[in-house]
């Protein structure tokens, strides 16, 4: 019998390395989603907005009939999850979500109402998938219900390039909103550059938001537009290119997952920068294989100066190639689906 599989996601390019990493199990698989990419083979574009509830619950439950999947996988404990649960309520078919690190760590905190629709739209759920532990325990928490959580991430290309020379490079790639403050890095560049005038810093930011004309600003009111490049939102090889150049990552959200660019970095060789976080934890070792900010208004990139740049390299890139590569996460992904399938199978 062929596996099928309908994959319900909001549009990102999460979905986009998900896709990649998992279209090998399945010999069909159909995307619901809420933008036409050409790179799905075989998808349908809804809106996943609260006041299309109704009218994406239906075409959900069209979908469904008319593909009939083996099994369904939600991304994203929100209104994805709801209109899919509403659609699917009265069929037999295995449910495995995955979390994503707004769904758990930020969405349900801004108020009862949001707290509800997560603890909503994941009862009966039966399956689970989660990038970090921390995360994983913060869900079973919102849930009030012990259910099967996979640990696993998407993956990382291993593919660093040793032969590019690390310059004296801070490098920032989060999205420009508040959440990420990109700002407060800017000050803590500019205060590190002008302690190390000889050393010639430079940070350069990547991607964009809705915050990124006042970070402009902020360089220039700083003065400091000859030392920060703006770089825009970049593709993979021109993310890599970065990696590979850079001494210094810097990450200072006011919480997060397991972030797939502090894997890329750990792999390219740069110095983690990352707040103090638990799901940063499970991968950085303060004063090791990098520094946990647990003061951002700190002098926290004075620690470069406490580390041993060869040990970190190497611990780093043995940690990822342990826990953090594709072919590591698509495994786990991989039996997962297996053990779902034959439980339902056994259950039938």
């Amino acid at each position: 019998m062929k596996k099928k599989l309908l994959l319900i996601s909001s549009y990102s390019v999460h979905l986009l390395n998900f896709y990649e990493l998992i279209k090998e199990y399945f010999d069909e698989i159909l995307i619901i989603t809420n933008k036409y990419d050409n790179r799905f083979i075989n998808h349908k574009v809804v809106n996943f907005s609260l006041l299309s509830t109704f009218k994406t619950s239906k075409v959900i439950s069209k979908e469904f009939d008319q593909f009939s999947p083996s099994i369904v996988h939600i991304h994203q404990a929100n209104t994805v999850a709801l209109q899919t649960k509403l659609a699917l309520k009265n069929k037999k078919i295995p449910l495995l979500l995955t979390f994503l690190g707004s769904d758990v760590l930020h969405t349900p905190n801004k108020s009862f109402f949001h707290k509800f629709l997560f603890k909503y739209s994941t009862k009966k759920i039966q399956y689970f998938t989660s990038d970090s532990v921390y995360m994983a325990e913060i869900a079973q928490t919102l849930m009030s219900e012990n259910k099967k959580i996979l640990i696993a991430n998407f993956g990382i290309k291993t593919d660093h390039n040793d032969q590019i020379l690390k310059e004296n490079i801070v490098y920032s790639n989060r999205l420009h909103k508040k959440f990420y403050r990109i700002d407060r890095i800017i000050d803590e560049f500019h205060r590190f550059r002008q302690s190390r005038i000889n050393e010639n810093w430079k940070l350069v930011i990547g991607a964009t938001g809705e915050e990124t004309d006042n970070l402009k600003k902020k360089v220039k009111q700083l003065d400091i537009e000859s030392y920060v490049d703006f770089v825009g939102w970049l593709n993979n090889e021109q993310n890599s290119y970065f990696y590979n150049k850079s001494k210094i990552f810097v990450a200072i959200p006011e919480n997060d997952a397991t972030s797939i660019s502090l894997l890329e970095a750990m792999n390219a060789g740069c110095i983690p920068f990352v707040i103090n976080v638990p799901s940063n934890r499970e991968w950085i070792l303060d004063g090791c294989n990098g520094v946990l900010i647990n003061d951002v208004n700190s002098n926290f990139l004075d620690n470069i100066d406490n580390l041993n740049l060869d040990l970190l390299k190497d611990v780093n890139r043995k940690m990822i190639e342990s826990k953090g590569t594709i072919a590591v996460n698509k495994k786990r992904f991989f039996d997962f689906y297996e053990e779902i399938l034959v439980q339902f199978k056994t259950n039938a």
